[in-house]
């Protein structure tokens, strides 16, 4: 009795695994993004979320830069993006004002094999051309 108890549970767990019914939810790091306001300085963002793990500038171009709509006034301009590791998860994404200021998030909902992503080492908050974006 106790070998087809085993042998049930480990079929359901298989069978969990290969329907994509057990799949990775939002993240502490993704929740912790409910906490954010526009307007919040720079300090405040990583009190909340921790050190960031990639900037992406207004002056970087190619596969990663800054979209930012021709007729955005000044005061609301993204000038740089911060990115956190978030695991299985997209990366959580702040936007930024040239007043350090947040005006957009993207919370890293989407978890998957697929999701995750890592930019390349240019991007990195420990280079120090871009430390002082990610440090205040």
């Amino acid at each position: 009795m106790r070998t087809l108890l085993a042998s049930t549970t480990i079929g359901l767990l298989i069978l969990l695994l290969c329907s994509g019914a057990w799949s990775a939810g939002p993240t502490i790091l993704s929740e912790k993004t409910d906490q954010l306001e526009k307007g919040m300085k720079l300090e405040t963002v990583t009190s909340i979320l921790g050190e960031p793990t990639w900037v992406i500038l207004g002056s970087d171009s190619g596969k990663y830069s800054l979209e930012q709509p021709p007729d955005q006034p000044n005061d609301t301009r993204v000038t740089f993006e911060l990115l956190w590791k978030n695991g299985e998860c997209s990366p959580v994404s702040v936007y930024f004002t040239q007043y350090y200021k947040a005006v957009g998030w993207e919370s890293g909902q989407r978890c998957g094999k697929d999701a995750a992503k890592t930019l390349p080492e240019k991007y990195s908050c420990e280079n120090p051309d871009r430390s002082r974006y990610c440090r205040q």
